[in-house]
């Protein structure tokens, strides 16, 4: 066997081993810090459930709170940047499919908010605070889904750095509406019970006649 077929059949070999959900399109965390990402990230739901949030990594002096947008489906909770575990979950609510998500970093001292930033256009200036992009799960704690890492400073005085609060995003689909609930007769199948206890009574009532013919 030559050389060359040797080198070949390894490299398909080693092709077999490395699933192809493991290529990201960008890598994680954000490789240009200083660098400014223009245009601004649309996120839009894949299937209709509830998101879930999971804890990735955090770099920020302030406090913040990440929140799926009341307008886009979210339920008021929120991911903390600072002392949550890797890995948290948090249900952010429960989106359609095919509609938009925005998310929501909303910078805090103490108690009282400073300032919101948007994962959407809507920021003032219209300046992008998000870098996103495709995860593949690496551990049991985090499962594959959208990375999503916030930038807190204001455009022009910022570090861009995009890694104020990251987490990764899943939506959960739906499932079966009350499938643990008791099953609701049809209308075909409410005439047929009614008809049933109709006929159980008619014969009663026939039984009772004849017992008290032959008692007479």
């Amino acid at each position: 066997m030559s050389r060359a077929s040797v080198v070949l059949g390894a490299m398909v070999f080693c092709s077999l081993l490395i699933p192809p959900g493991n290529v990201r399109a960008n890598p994680i965390p954000y490789q240009s810090p200083g660098t400014y990402i223009p245009g601004f990230s649309t996120f839009t739901a894949d299937s209709t459930g509830t998101l879930q949030a999971y804890f990735y990594s955090a770099d920020a002096a302030y406090n913040e709170q990440a929140t799926l947008s009341l307008a886009t489906g979210g339920n008021g909770n929120f991911l903390v940047n600072h002392f949550p575990a890797y890995g948290t979950e948090v249900d952010l609510g429960h989106v359609t499919s095919g509609h938009s998500i925005v998310f929501v970093d909303t910078i805090t001292s103490g108690t009282s908010p400073l300032y919101s930033l948007y994962s959407d256009n809507t920021n003032v200036g219209g300046f992008n605070y998000v870098y996103s992009t495709a995860y593949t799960s690496v551990d049991a704690l985090i499962p594959s889904g959208t990375f999503v890492a916030f930038e807190d400073l204001l455009h022009g005085a910022s570090d861009y750095d995009y890694n104020d609060l990251a987490f990764v995003y899943t939506i959960k689909p739906d499932g079966p509406a009350n499938s643990n609930a008791p099953a609701v007769p049809e209308p075909a199948t409410w005439a047929m019970m009614i008809l049933g206890f109709v006929s159980v009574g008619f014969m009663t009532y026939r039984r009772k006649n004849k017992l008290a013919m032959y008692a007479a």
